[in-house]
């Protein structure tokens, strides 16, 4: 059972959230309540310092100010973090436990003092549930050599693809002579022994890197190891500083997977970068990345 009154404030089935400024208001649906409020000790919480409940990603309505709403995500770019333009104040994001729900900030929500909420308790954000190992899964991602057997073989899988895929004028794999430039950091990913993917980072400006040779062997597919290598490229890359990552990547359907799996951490189509050109057998993707971007 939620929490239906906060000191005098009675919450309504149809209850309003707005930013300090006025700028962004939100409806929110709640029938039973401010249901499981909570605290968060990750990194951008500890920040926020706000109590947060959640709703189903159906229980929001923008009642003005979407213009005014900025998106922030970090590290995983998988939670999206919303808050008015204007005066800075957090409203709402999508989870990253739990994609299909909104959290929102409870001290938003019209008439309510969260101070008034008692023992109000703290999630575990540092040990991120979506961090801590599945069963039976213990995947590392660690720099490697690509001319390390299994990895060559896998290398060799990749080029061969490539080619049946697209002409040979448009396959800008690389082969692992090239893999071993001092531009280019690679990465393989391993449960136990068995390799199950790999991926590199490529410097192309002090400020601009492209990802390369991400792949997984067709029989060991669908263990979330592409994700992890993205992940660890993503995070490296912010490391460094960069301000963007690109990408290049095929037109053909057997490329969808890898197109939602950059979709769904933040990349967008853009148009060729460094080298490239123009080409009806490629697509070009790009992040900004937090931090840097616009320094």
């Amino acid at each position: 059972m939620g929490i239906h009154q906060v000191g005098d404030t009675i919450i309504r089935p149809k209850h309003r959230l707005s930013c300090h400024c006025g700028s962004v208001v939100l409806e929110l649906s709640l029938p039973d309540g401010i249901v499981n409020p909570r605290r968060c000790d990750c990194s951008i919480c500890r920040r926020k310092g706000a109590v947060v409940a959640s709703v189903t990603l159906d229980a929001i309505r923008i009642v003005q100010g979407e213009e005014h709403l900025r998106l922030y995500q970090f590290n995983t770019h998988v939670a999206q973090h919303y808050f008015c333009g204007v005066c800075g104040i957090y409203t709402h994001h999508r989870r990253r436990s739990f994609p299909d729900q909104y959290g929102y900030n409870v001290g938003c929500l019209e008439g309510v003092n969260p101070f008034l909420i008692p023992d109000v308790p703290v999630n575990d954000g540092v040990n991120h549930p979506a961090d801590r190992p599945q069963a039976g899964a213990n995947m590392q991602v660690q720099v490697d050599d690509p001319a390390r057997p299994d990895v060559y073989a896998l290398l060799e899988e990749h080029l061969r693809n490539m080619h049946e895929l697209s002409p040979p004028e448009s396959v800008h794999a690389l082969d692992v002579s090239r893999l071993k430039s001092a531009d280019i950091t690679f990465w393989s990913v391993r449960d136990g022994g068995e390799l199950l993917g790999c991926g590199a980072l490529k410097q192309l400006t002090p400020t601009h890197g492209e990802i390369k040779s991400m792949r997984t062997p067709a029989l060991l597919r669908r263990r979330g190891a592409g994700r992890a290598v993205l992940l660890h490229i993503l995070a490296e890359a912010e490391r460094r500083g960069y301000s963007r990552l690109s990408l290049e990547t095929g037109t053909a359907e057997s490329f969808t997977a890898a197109h939602r799996l950059y979709e769904s951490v933040g990349f967008v189509p853009c148009g060729p970068f460094g080298d490239y050109r123009v080409d009806p057998h490629s697509v070009f993707m790009t992040l900004e990345l937090p931090g840097q971007a616009g320094s």
